[in-house]
């Protein structure tokens, strides 16, 4: 069995590691490792799967760990058992889209839905989101997953709408949110032009970008201010490029969530041409 990080430049490859690399936080190798001598001969403890996702993210309580694939009868018990250290254990079955559920242990923040690997790195962006959003009005987080930006907006007083079509991470966003906040589930490319017009929108697309629709319902009631949160410098040129007729690029700038690698999130503003700054 082969367990590791994706080859960069060849994402169908994984590359076999154990305890030798640098890059995750302390806990985060520590529950790496000890989850790697627990697993068993051919992952035996883990569900039945040609490939699994595995996903460890350090909360409050401890280390978490996010299962993804296998056969949705799968008992999370004897890896609980080997593995002391994990404070829950979470799987989602490959079949279909079957909802993530709580195998072991207690929920907090650490749920299944995405969240940045860099928590430090995430901080100052958000920051730097917030900083450059303006003031007051109504706003539109599309893409919001657990709703970091969106809730911390109304947080501020805003009126926000967050847009996510993965229901755990409308779960973990709409939970205990601020008054102001709510999300609609379902496809960006298909809700934004419902929840339009708007006086901000903030975008967060996956690595492939804008969706066309996406774009045509940003051009056809275009907001005062437009946030885009990029992790891929092509696809962001590339959709910059076809909301140029309607917004002007104010401000970018550039945060390395992902240190010794190519990639690097891009937080762009842009304005709407004719609209005041």
């Amino acid at each position: 069995m082969v367990a590791g990080f994706h080859a960069l430049g060849r994402p169908a490859h994984v590359i076999d590691v154990h305890s030798e690399c640098v890059l995750p936080r302390p806990e985060l190798r520590k529950a790496w490792t000890a989850l790697r001598g627990a697993w068993g001969q051919g992952a035996r403890l883990l569900p039945a799967a040609g490939r699994l996702r595995l996903t460890l993210r350090e909360t409050s309580m401890g280390v978490a760990l996010v299962v993804e694939g296998g056969d949705d009868a799968w008992s999370a018990a004897e890896l609980a058992g080997a593995v002391p250290g994990l404070s829950a254990i979470w799987h989602r079955s490959g079949r279909g889209l079957a909802p993530p559920r709580l195998l072991q242990g207690e929920f907090d923040e650490g749920g299944p839905a995405f969240s940045q690997v860099n928590p430090e790195v995430a901080e100052d962006m958000k920051a730097h989101v917030l900083a450059v959003a303006g003031e007051g009005g109504t706003a539109v987080d599309a893409y919001c997953g657990a709703g970091l930006y969106g809730r911390a907006l109304a947080e501020q007083g805003r009126t926000v709408t967050g847009i996510e079509r993965d229901p755990a991470a409308c779960d973990e966003a709409t939970r205990g949110a601020p008054a102001g906040f709510s999300v609609v589930q379902g496809p960006v490319e298909s809700e934004l032009a419902r929840v339009l017009p708007t006086d901000l929108l903030i975008v967060n697309p996956p690595r492939t970008g804008l969706d066309a629709d996406v774009v045509r319902a940003a051009l056809d009631a275009p907001p005062g201010r437009l946030i885009y949160v990029s992790c891929d410098p092509a696809t962001l040129a590339r959709d910059l490029a076809a909301l140029n007729d309607m917004y002007e690029l104010e401000a970018l700038r550039c945060f390395d969530l992902f240190p010794q690698t190519a990639h690097v999130e891009t937080v762009a503003v842009l304005t709407g041409r004719g609209a005041a700054s």
